[in-house]
């Protein structure tokens, strides 16, 4: 079959259709072209509907991927950081005997006898604990001095603050010690909290 008959056919099957629509109107052609539009809205449903919505899910899904890479990279370095300081954090198990038991070695350690240990009190930050210990006691100059160094040059975070010395008046060369410890502990989490 060559291509000028095929052109010639058409053409007469477009010649028959005019003239037939000429004589009795469109009622003819009213079957075929509900049909037809029927067809086509099923296949375009079909294909490109389903087409549409999985690309539509796709770019909701980029969206979201894209969102957490934006903040992925802060997350990371915050992170890191954190891991970072936890190394000088006390543990958390020993929360409530641990700054006692620093304190209590370090006197010891100094030879400085009996000192006064208050009772811990303990305050949250976020997802931190403040430990608290006021500490009081007489003793020479040289080993208040080298106790106190021996705390803060602890491993582990500790801090000293309002510290007082005063002359102790019964006794030449030592001085009376108020000082507050302060250590900070992570919080033990449950699962959760963990996930709220």
């Amino acid at each position: 079959m060559n291509s000028g008959n095929t052109w010639q056919n058409l053409r007469e099957g477009m010649c028959s259709v005019y003239i037939l629509y000429t004589e009795k109107g469109i009622a003819p052609f009213k079957m075929p072209l509900l049909i037809l539009i029927g067809t086509f809205l099923i296949l375009y449903m079909g294909v490109y509907g389903a087409i549409l919505s999985r690309l539509h899910q796709a770019r909701g899904e980029m969206d979201s991927l894209n969102a957490s890479a934006q903040y992925a990279s802060v997350f990371n370095k915050h992170h890191s950081w954190l891991t970072s300081h936890q190394k000088e954090l006390p543990p958390t198990k020993d929360k409530d005997n641990w700054l006692f038991n620093i304190v209590a070695r370090t006197s010891q350690q100094e030879a400085i006898e009996n000192p006064s240990i208050s009772q811990q009190t303990e305050r949250e930050m976020d997802d931190f604990i403040v430990v608290t210990r006021k500490i009081g006691a007489v003793a020479a100059f040289k080993q208040a001095a080298k106790w106190i160094e021996r705390i803060e040059n602890s491993p582990l975070l500790i801090r000293i603050s309002q510290l007082t010395i005063e002359k102790n008046a019964g006794t030449i060369g030592f001085v009376k010690l108020r000082f507050q410890v302060e250590t900070v502990f992570m919080k033990t989490r449950t699962v959760e909290e963990a996930n709220e």
